[in-house]
């Protein structure tokens, strides 16, 4: 996007009109002590390291301080430095990793070691035998798992922030979990670049666990399936996934029962149709523009896993979760024959067209009221050509699953925890 001639104005306090002086995405600015820029990667703050370990180089080499002393101002002088706000980087880990092999050499003269001592005795710390020489890929990881300790779950904006990025990692990935818990060699090409994403890039290749609280999205329904799960485990192209993955972003999907018909037996239209939010969600899922190509990939992959007429191999059983990200609009009570729409705050009522037998599948709406509550019900699937003014009905499912009842009153709460006896 080209902006130079782009101006930004601000209006002061003197009601005097201030252009915004305009800058580039990876230009870089010290903030508390730490170089960033919006684009991430943190390019100065990298040269900025190693020129800083450069210069204590040479001072140490003009110095000529016995091997001892060079250990200690080593850890205590050069580290100490170098360390702060290394956790809060965006690197990547080859950034990391090749940042000081030059300047290696120069320490291992200087704090008297054999060069070709091998790296990983270097870096392995005395108690085990070997020199304790630091690795800026390794204090990385040291340095985020501190943060995220730190601040994960508390209350401060810091902690609301890295809620976001990791649930907003999560509908990237199109996981129902932690998405630091999956392997990154497998998953971590559909995210894009974020301190989260190099946290678990570096978790992974240390090989560490992280434990942590995370709030589980369950399965909507019986024998329900993730859909990236089903493209991963048939496309081992990083290409292909990554065009199949803009599209589900594109269309809100996280669930197969996302795109399958109310009962549970076939895709909806929406599965095969580039519609914009065809699938209403509660979630507010990463931005996509998927291309043609990237439509033909989303059609080809539905129509080998279906069957005839886009039935799913393996039907979805009844509702098992109450709470489901996607919202269902669409109702149908077989006793009055009436078919519900909800939006919002507004009930619309179809009925069968006048003139036609009861079976009928084409509904024209009828009237609208405001919705306090009323009875709705079963989710049911509808095509719809020109507007939502006349409909087609398909097959209803079976009911949404309800969640446990709320006590009426504060006693009712007390008597739902036992002990009668204790309120008599």
């Amino acid at each position: 996007m080209d902006t130079s001639d782009f101006e930004l104005k601000i209006t002061n306090a003197d009601g005097e009109e201030r252009i915004l002086e305009q800058k580039t995405p990876t230009m870089s600015m010290k903030t508390l002590g730490v170089n960033h820029a919006p684009a991430g990667g943190n390019v100065a703050h990298l040269e900025y390291l190693s020129n800083k370990s450069k210069v204590w180089i040479n001072r140490m080499k003009n110095g000529h301080l016995s091997s001892h002393i060079a250990c200690m101002a080593y850890k205590l002088q050069l580290w100490a430095s170098l360390r702060y706000g290394i956790g809060t980087m965006t690197n990547d880990i080859e950034e990391a990793e090749e940042l000081f092999k030059e300047q290696e050499q120069g320490v291992l003269n200087i704090l008297g070691i054999v060069k070709n001592v091998k790296r990983e005795l270097r870096r392995l710390q005395p108690t085990f035998g070997g020199f304790g020489l630091f690795n800026l890929a390794t204090e990385q990881l040291i340095g985020r798992i501190n943060l995220m300790m730190q601040h994960y779950h508390t209350p401060s904006n810091l902690s609301r922030k890295l809620d976001i990025s990791l649930k907003y990692q999560q509908l990237q990935v199109g996981t129902n979990k932690n998405p630091l818990t999956l392997d990154y060699n497998k998953w971590g090409h559909l995210v894009t670049h974020s301190w989260t994403k190099m946290l678990w890039r570096l978790l992974k290749y240390h090989a560490v666990e992280l434990y942590m609280k995370f709030e589980e999205i369950p399965l909507p329904r019986e024998k329900d399936r993730l859909v990236m799960e089903l493209i991963m485990e048939r496309i081992s192209s990083e290409a292909a996934t990554r065009s199949l993955n803009r599209c589900r972003c594109y269309l809100s999907v996280l669930f197969l029962s996302d795109i399958t018909t109310a009962d549970g037996k076939y895709l909806e239209q929406l599965a095969m149709t580039p519609i914009e939010n065809g699938t209403k969600s509660r979630y507010k899922f990463p931005r996509e523009v998927p291309t043609q190509a990237d439509w033909k990939w989303w059609q080809r992959f539905w129509t080998d896993y279906t069957t005839t007429g886009k039935r799913l191999p393996v039907e979805l059983g009844r509702w098992i979760n109450p709470t489901t990200h996607r919202t269902w609009r669409w109702f149908y009570i077989k006793d009055t024959d009436d078919l519900q729409r909800l939006d919002k705050n507004k009930l619309y009522h179809y009925q069968s067209r006048a003139g036609r037998t009861r079976g009928t599948t084409s509904y024209d709406v009828t009237y609208t009221e405001e919705y306090r509550g009323q009875a709705l019900g079963a989710p049911t699937s509808v095509t719809t050509t020109f507007s939502e003014a006349t409909v087609t009905k398909h097959n209803e499912g079976p009911i949404l699953a309800k969640g446990p009842k709320q006590p009426a009153d504060f006693w009712e709460f007390l008597a739902s925890w036992g002990g009668e006896w204790m309120w008599e």
